[in-house]
């Protein structure tokens, strides 16, 4: 196995990468300089040594950072971007069944397409330390809610969009933003009635998808006026 790594600073110096926090970004290097020559690794004596927690390692899937396996074993996303390896250095991955599961578009792996595979909530917590497969989740009554709370929202100032949204669809993409990126009810919810009363955000957030993609950015600009509300953070 190469004895040097390397990290892109279109991948590590991205606002992306550097919102998340300093625990997580130093267990996204950590993790980068002990993966094969393929970028796998099994996670749990990394996050051992550096006294991670289980929310780092979730934050890093969320972001997609990382690719989890069900059998505990994870692969560095951009890989690929960061690293060349020389083939006369390179040693191909033990991890033979993750590998297959992949695709490589340009140098970023991405899970085949018929591979089903997301991170629940108990998923690292399991007594076999595998990042076991959970069971797909669509959406919930509270999902329902906040979208259409959004939806009202947006008719009220721009009436001709009625009709336009596909309700099922941002129900399930709501339901991401709380179960994968891990954002609470309460502060989605905050963060969806202040985006639409922003003068800037309002024009821009017009779909649950933009919200889920913008809503570390919501978060930080809205900090500045939520001193009193200590969740948002």
């Amino acid at each position: 196995m190469a004895n040097r790594r390397m990290f892109s600073k279109s991948i590590v110096r991205t606002d992306r990468f550097l919102d998340m926090p300093q625990s997580v970004q130093n267990l996204y290097f950590h993790l980068g300089l002990e993966a094969d020559d393929d970028g796998f690794i099994t996670p749990r004596m990394i996050m051992r040594s550096l006294g991670s927690t289980e929310d780092d390692i979730r934050m890093l899937v969320a972001k997609n950072f990382v690719i989890p396996f069900e059998t505990g074993v994870i692969v560095i996303t951009d890989w690929k971007e960061n690293n060349y390896i020389q083939k006369d250095r390179y040693i191909a991955t033990k991890y033979d069944k993750e590998f297959s599961l992949l695709d490589c578009e340009k140098n970023v792996y991405k899970l085949d397409t018929q591979v089903r595979l997301e991170l629940g909530k108990d998923r690292l917590g399991k007594s076999n330390n595998s990042l076991s497969k959970n069971k797909t989740i669509k959406y919930t009554d509270k999902d329902k809610e906040l979208v259409e709370l959004l939806h009202n929202t947006i008719i009220s100032r721009y009436p001709h969009l009625s009709g336009k949204f596909n309700l099922e669809k941002d129900c399930e993409e709501m339901n991401k933003l709380h179960r994968l990126d891990k954002w609470s009810y309460e502060q989605i919810e905050y963060i969806t009635r202040w985006s639409q009363q922003d003068d800037f955000w309002k024009q821009n957030i017009l779909s649950v998808s933009k919200l889920r993609k913008q809503f570390d950015k919501l978060v930080i600009k809205s900090k500045g006026e939520t001193k009193s509300k200590q969740w948002v953070v």
